[in-house]
């Protein structure tokens, strides 16, 4: 009988280092995976850099690595000019971050994104009237930010568009 406890215990031992090192490692590949998805990105391989940003967010949520991948996911759609796509990853993206200069970014962002959205050629108000409403709110809360001459610019055309 004390045998057996003497090798249960070694077994429980084994079991608990062998998940330790699962975690480990699970952990690293991630790490790789964002360090490829920022090379990519960095080389303007916004889709190959999607797919890896992708991976970290599905595999590893609410992660501060997670949270990062997913405003590099959201830069990477608006190169790529997936601008509704962009919106909606964005919008994630502010809601777990806590980096008030990126958060900046993104809701400068999400504005441009709903700019770039309103069709060119037929003009449609309502899009228009929420993108208007996006910069407006974007000027109102960050009447200091180095986009807010960009912001005005964007209000001014689409409001001689209307």
């Amino acid at each position: 009988m004390v045998e057996l406890k003497k090798y249960s215990f070694i077994i429980v031992i084994v079991f608990i280092s062998a998940c330790s090192s699962i975690g480990d490692s699970f952990s690293a590949d991630i790490q790789k995976k964002y360090d490829k998805g920022l090379v990519l990105f960095n080389k303007g391989k916004y889709t190959r850099a999607r797919e890896q940003f992708e991976f970290i967010i599905m595999n590893n949520p609410g992660s501060k690595l997670s949270i990062d991948a997913q405003f590099y996911l959201a830069e990477s759609m608006f190169n790529n000019e997936d601008y509704i796509e962009a919106n909606s990853a964005y919008s994630k993206y502010i809601r777990w971050a806590t980096d008030p200069t990126r958060i900046e970014n993104a809701r400068y962002k999400i504005a441009n994104c709903a700019v770039n959205s309103v069709n060119k050629f037929q003009l449609d108000q309502g899009e228009a009237r929420i993108a208007l409403s996006l910069l407006q709110e974007f000027i109102d809360d960050y009447p200091y930010s180095k986009y807010i001459k960009n912001s005005e610019i964007l209000v001014k055309e689409l409001r001689s568009k209307l």
